[in-house]
């Protein structure tokens, strides 16, 4: 009987053991509320444990391959919906080809949506895309900040103003992306006065317009912003509501001719930036936000300015003073904002 026992516990000892040593050769990982992980995982003994995988598509980028990239996006929150309590998912990028920091943010939001706001206990894991160039971006656009890993991080890139998220407005960061800019296109400080209160009142939209729903993601804003050819590009991202859904909210008028189908979402954000619609609390402040955000969009400063909220994108052509819109097939949960700064030696003004 005591030698039976013994090769028992020999055999678990083994066991325990082989475990210990997957685990060192594996870049395992631990999610809390703070941060989500990521690991690559080159081991096939911990890959084949996986119970669900998300594969991506090879250009993960809302920029380069919008619809593609929305519908995956709106597809992969469907499908973490149905999984089961305590599920560990395998985020597969094997095959990205190109990626840009405006999916990456959105990758980000999504997994942190199931570590903060679910009750599902899920369990990510996740490998780098083989392409080295796509790997690069998800590391210098501050991916490794947000997760646990044991990956190198690359040395800072001074051309990047990596990822920073939060759910109320933030003027410490507002102030040092403003600097960023400053800094960049060698302008005074009064350049950025107005981008400032944009990002802010961008911030802002969250804390406020953040209405409970259960089929949307945690209200939180994400903001991120690189120098490329003598221009600042900036990226935000807002997982609250969403524009549509927001003025309908707010707006009586709205509500009732949407009811009608006489209004599409992408006609809803551009009546959000004419300031076209009347608010039901007939309160001043309220439906001002978009229209400010509109006068900024038509600044000298700014070009490609794109908003994609709901199943509507909506964009501003260079020194052209019109909104164009367009409606997408597949619905994106909450808000992205995206436009360049350029240098000017001219007086900025909204004119064009």
């Amino acid at each position: 009987m005591q030698t039976k026992n013994k090769a028992f516990r020999d055999r678990r000892s083994r066991k325990l053991q082989k475990k210990r040593r997957i685990k060192k050769q594996v870049r395992s990982y631990s999610c809390d509320k703070k941060s989500v992980s990521h690991s690559k995982y080159d081991n096939e003994d911990y890959i084949s444990s996986y119970d669900y995988s998300i594969d991506f598509p090879e250009i993960f980028s809302f920029k380069y391959n919008l619809d593609e990239t929305v519908d995956f996006c709106a597809s992969t929150l469907k499908s973490l919906n149905r999984y089961m309590y305590k599920s560990t998912i395998l985020m597969n990028m094997n095959n990205v080809e190109e990626v840009s920091a405006d999916a990456i943010m959105y990758l980000i939001a999504i997994i942190r949506n199931y570590k903060t706001a679910k009750i599902r206990l899920f369990s990510f894991c996740g490998n780098y895309p083989n392409n080295a160039i796509a790997r690069n971006v998800f590391v210098e656009s501050g991916f490794l900040s947000f997760v646990n890993s044991n990956s190198k991080k690359l040395p800072s890139n001074s051309k990047k103003q990596t990822i920073v998220s939060g759910r109320k407005s933030d003027s410490r960061t507002a102030g040092i992306f403003c600097d960023f800019v400053c800094q960049k296109l060698n302008m005074p400080k009064s350049y950025t006065n107005k981008l400032f209160e944009i990002i802010i009142e961008m911030m802002s939209n969250v804390v406020y317009h953040a209405y409970k729903n259960d089929d949307e993601m945690i209200p939180e804003w994400y903001i991120y912003a690189e120098y490329i050819e003598n221009e600042i590009r900036f990226l935000f991202l807002d997982t609250g509501l969403g524009i549509a859904k927001t003025v309908q909210k707010h707006s009586l008028y709205e509500k009732v001719i949407n009811k009608f189908g006489i209004l599409s979402e992408s006609e809803l954000i551009k009546s959000a930036f004419e300031g076209e619609f009347r608010t039901q609390t007939g309160e001043y402040n309220h439906g001002k936000g978009m229209p400010y955000i509109k006068e900024f969009a038509f600044r000298k400063q700014v070009k490609d300015f794109h908003v994609i909220s709901g199943k509507g994108h909506c964009w501003i052509n260079y020194d052209e003073p019109y909104i164009y819109c367009k409606d997408i097939p597949t619905k994106l949960n909450g808000t992205i904002y995206s436009f360049s700064l350029v240098k000017t030696n001219e007086e900025i003004s909204i004119c064009r």
